[in-house]
């Protein structure tokens, strides 16, 4: 009867260990959660997750190790526990100053098409490559076509070449210039200023290219022709 007895509580504790060591096993390090990838794929997404940490998450780390904390320490030494105010006054400040700049570039480029659409006679070839530039620097792509192409025909009108531009069509500028390359530029700028086609990298790399070899033919007298003054159709 005692051993009975005895038997009992040592075969409740011993079950009782297993439970708590099968608990203990069953939670992390001693186990891994099962990967939800299928099992071709597994070693692959764990190469690219390695290589990303490489690539960007150990420069990350090491530049809040060795930069970022010393920098955040020196500030709140020397600004005590208020540094995020004067921090964040100095980003939003930053903020303000570059959306400034780049509402004046803007209205410089919206100034240049104006000047470019209603006032002929005061256009500057130079400025509106000008706006050109800062128009593809700041991703209208479309502007940047428009401007470059008004800019080009201002200087074929100043070498002679055409005159009364604007009173013209495009199809009419190709009879005068005589040229494939103004023949493409011409098509492309057709096709985003009256077509509504969005400009694309390539049509500004053409306008950019195309131009100065537009403007060196009509230099040396090659690969341009005449064309009835009459009115433009």
């Amino acid at each position: 009867m005692s051993a009975r007895n005895s038997a009992g509580p040592a075969a409740g504790y011993s079950s009782q260990a297993r439970q708590e060591a099968h608990q203990i096993l069953s939670r992390p390090p001693f186990s891994h959660p099962t990967s939800r990838a299928p099992v071709p794929f597994a070693g692959v997404l764990h190469a690219i997750g390695h290589g990303i940490w490489w690539l960007i998450g150990r420069p990350l780390a090491w530049l809040w190790r060795h930069v970022l904390v010393h920098v955040l320490t020196g500030i709140h030494a020397a600004l005590g526990p208020w540094w995020p105010l004067p921090v964040a006054v100095f980003f939003v400040g930053l903020g303000l100053v570059t959306g400034w700049l780049l509402a004046r570039r803007r209205s410089r480029i919206a100034g240049a098409l104006v000047v470019a659409g209603s006032q002929p006679e005061r256009e500057d070839a130079a400025a509106l490559e000008r706006a050109a530039v800062e128009a593809e620097q700041l991703g209208d792509l479309g502007s940047a076509v428009r401007l470059r192409y008004r800019a080009g025909l201002n200087r074929l009108e100043a070498k002679g070449i055409v005159t009364g531009r604007l009173t013209r069509t495009d199809g009419q500028l190709r009879l005068i210039v005589r040229d494939p390359t103004f023949d493409e530029l011409s098509d492309r700028h057709e096709s985003i200023a009256y077509g509504s086609r969005p400009a694309t990298p390539e049509d500004v790399a053409a306008s950019r290219e195309g131009w100065p070899r537009v403007l060196a033919g009509a230099a040396s007298g090659t690969g341009h022709g005449t064309f009835d003054e009459g009115p433009a159709r």
